[in-house]
């Protein structure tokens, strides 16, 4: 794999610290690697694509926290558009709570998910509900009853 960039998810409502004795985690890195020579970026934004990527967290109020680590829907949509095309295979190899699936579902992408926490498996599969049971993609209930 060869490394192309570093983005940073700049959040706007971080998880308060102690002020007085740590900073206020409101970054997070995320590295971006291609293999081989077909690699996609869709360029988004009429100017340039920024590497900072401004999302409210979804640890804030008004959304339901189904991770502790959980991304913001719009902020994995973003980074799927510019880095696949509709109907192009998408892995995340921690799937979590299932939001790089659900963004999938949204922009006609297929999805695998790998994810070793039954909990977080019964999860995405509720909140992907009848779309998972009527999509080409396999739910993961039924991968970890096969």
């Amino acid at each position: 794999m060869e490394y192309k960039d570093t983005l940073v998810w700049k959040k706007k409502n971080p998880m308060p610290r102690n002020r007085d004795r740590r900073y206020v985690p409101d970054v997070e890195m995320m590295q971006w690697y291609v293999k081989g020579k077909g690699w996609i970026f869709n360029r988004c934004n009429e100017r340039y694509e920024s590497c900072v990527k401004e999302y409210s967290s979804e640890s804030g109020g008004g959304f339901k926290r189904y991770h502790e680590t959980q991304k913001p829907i719009e902020l994995i949509k973003n980074i799927i558009k510019i880095h696949s095309d509709e109907g192009m295979l998408v892995v995340d190899p921690f799937l979590g709570s299932g939001t790089t699936a659900l963004a999938c579902e949204d922009l006609g992408r297929k999805w695998v998910g790998v994810e070793k926490e039954e909990v977080y498996c019964k999860i995405v599969t509720d909140r992907l509900g009848d779309i998972v049971n009527g999509s080409k993609n396999m739910s993961l209930m039924d991968m970890l009853d096969g």
